[in-house]
């Protein structure tokens, strides 16, 4: 059980700088995919305004 244990504190730690770096590339894309939606959804506003008209 001890060797179970100290096996699983580095692992935790490797996971913990894996979620970090993960949470910074999802964060990007997430961030990237937000920008281009709102200009998805300006647009798609813009082309309904002027079909009303």
């Amino acid at each position: 059980m001890e060797s179970v244990c100290i096996e699983a504190k580095p692992m935790n730690k490797h996971t913990r700088e894996g979620l970090r770096i993960l949470a910074r590339i999802i964060a990007r894309d997430f961030m990237a995919k937000q920008v281009l939606d709102g200009d998805c959804q300006n647009g798609g506003a813009d082309n309904e305004h002027l079909q009303d008209k």
